[in-house]
């Protein structure tokens, strides 16, 4: 099998898999034959192929007897189903011309700039709308967000499964400090289904229950009245705010609800499904959310360093400082990949039954054939079981805080989760939306989350998916932000070399995904919003 760096779904092949419910999927998972080759240290790795999948071999998916609610399931999967195989076939599914490429078979420049979308962008929103103690201003951020279609030779016209959110007066229309950004970042056959269902339906679940959470607080405050007191009317402007700690229950609920609601509604859930990690501002606080391996940093001025103020549950350890890079202001990652590289997340999923291997891992232990391909049926050889060990596995893979003090994956060959007698997922993540394969073996929807309040040393806040942080550490995604005039020109220059970077190591390039907030100071009778 092939398995490119950002083919983040392990797949199937074998006439003796009695499991047949997910074979089509599977067959689109793995598309048709591709070829992809390292330039790790400046020369060529092997590569691996994969053998198109006989649509003969396919037999027909078992489905649960339907009623009249799941029939629009039905046609939207068909739909989809004969969209992913149209263009896996080499049909133009877009109508949209052949991109232009260069010499070398690259895209010309004007051909990645219809790629590209920038847009979003928000200027002096508030983020702490009290006035500060020392001087008569406020804090209020400039914000901008960009997208860039990824670069697949052999599939040209794969859409763009990457979006984002950005909403302003979040929780109503009298919070002028309340806002809420996002990056989804969808995998699978139909990711970028999945990373629009989430775009549309997280953030209303979200609200939802933060406005459970202010009732519940606004009754609980009428019920502890002195006696003499007038009760406050029940009107949502006068609901009090939430604490770090009743934001992030909120959330951790709409996350939940939102990963059930696609397993029993979406189509095609088998082996798709998106990452999504969000920041809320509230209440002069800033709550980090994040299932996936998308990454928030926060760049905070000289040596500072947050704390959190109410760590929540999932939460492995607290976010540390990295070493300042060109300029005076710090990278603080607020949140942790969610991959088999950390130790955590990997006794988690083994407890839940699954395994942790890599691709050549699968092979050397003989689970796929002389031409590479991957069998159903798991060998249990000498070799399975050593590499199976807990012990050895932390000593091949550690426990490795991607991102952080310069460490990048340039093998390209990450650990993945499968199930323990199938070969399948092999997705290289350890929490997702969506993936109902995943989900059996510990692949949740439970978010990590963090908060701390705003200060004034905090800076600079960006979001992005993996196609950001691949290959670029946290410090110099914050120095080139520090080094822009505004947001719009640190995403520019930043998915620029995210895009460079992308085929340094590899011959296509990931979606890119990118929200970035500048953080300022500013007198607060100036003050003059414009999203």
């Amino acid at each position: 099998l092939l398995f490119p760096r950002k083919f983040r779904m392990g797949c199937i092949q074998s006439q003796e898999e009695e499991d047949n419910g997910f074979k089509q999927e599977a067959m689109m998972a793995i598309g048709r034959s591709e070829r992809i080759t390292r330039k790790v240290d400046g020369g060529p790795s092997s590569s691996w192929r994969n053998k198109p999948i006989s649509k003969s071999k396919i037999a027909k998916s078992k489905r649960p007897k339907m009623d009249d609610s799941a029939d629009s399931k039905a046609n939207s999967e068909a739909e989809m189903s004969k969209s992913v195989r149209d263009r896996q076939n080499g049909i133009n599914v877009t109508n949209s011309p052949a991109p232009q490429l260069d010499e070398d078979g690259r895209l010309k420049f004007s051909e990645i700039l219809k790629r590209r979308i920038v847009g979003n962008e928000m200027s002096e929103v508030p983020v702490v709308s009290t006035t500060l103690t020392s001087t008569n201003s406020m804090i209020v951020m400039d914000v901008a967000a960009c997208t860039q279609r990824g670069w697949y030779p052999d599939d040209p016209h794969k859409p763009n499964q990457d979006s984002y959110s950005i909403e302003y007066k979040f929780n109503g229309a009298n919070m002028e400090d309340d806002s809420f950004l996002a990056i989804y970042d969808g995998h699978g056959p139909v990711g970028e289904h999945f990373a629009n269902y989430a775009k549309k339906n997280l953030p209303k679940l979200i609200k939802k229950y933060v406005k459970q959470e202010r009732v519940k607080k606004h009754k609980k405050r009428n019920d502890n009245l002195l006696e003499g007191e007038k009760k406050i009317p029940f009107n949502p402007k006068l609901w009090p705010n939430l604490e770090p700690s009743e934001y992030i229950r909120a959330s951790t609920k709409a996350h939940m609800e939102c990963n059930q609601n696609m397993i029993d509604t979406q189509p095609l859930v088998s082996l798709s499904g998106t990452t999504a990690i969000s920041a809320a501002i509230h209440n002069g606080n800033l709550i980090i959310s994040n299932v996936g391996d998308s990454r928030a940093i926060l760049g905070v001025r000289d040596s500072s360093s947050p704390s959190p103020s109410s760590p929540s549950s999932p939460s492995s350890s607290s976010p540390s400082s990295e070493s300042k890079g060109n300029s005076n202001i710090v990278a603080v990652p607020l949140s942790k990949d969610q991959t088999p590289w950390r130790k955590d997340e990997r006794e988690r999923v083994i407890k839940e039954g699954g395994r942790i291997m890599t691709i050549k891992q699968m092979m050397a232990a003989g689970n796929t054939d002389e031409e590479g391909n991957v069998k159903l049926k798991t060998v249990h050889s000498e070799h399975h079981e050593r590499i199976t060990d807990q012990d050895n596995m932390d000593g091949m893979f550690g426990d490795r805080a991607l991102g952080e003090g310069g460490d990048i994956d340039e093998e390209g060959d990450p650990p993945r989760v499968w199930l323990k007698n199938k070969n399948l997922p092999g997705v290289s993540f350890t929490r997702s939306l969506g993936d109902s394969i995943a989900n059996r073996v510990g692949v949740n929807a439970e978010p990590e989350t963090f908060a701390k309040a705003i200060t004034d040393d905090d800076k600079i806040l960006v979001l992005a998916s993996d196609g950001v942080f691949e290959f670029i550490p946290n410090q110099t995604i914050i120095d080139l932000c520090a080094e822009s005039k505004d947001p719009a020109q640190a995403c520019t220059k930043i998915v620029d070399m995210a895009y460079h970077q992308w085929l340094k190591y590899e011959d296509s390039t990931d979606d890119i995904n990118i929200i970035v907030m500048f953080l300022k100071k500013m007198d607060a009778k100036n003050l003059v919003i414009t999203v």
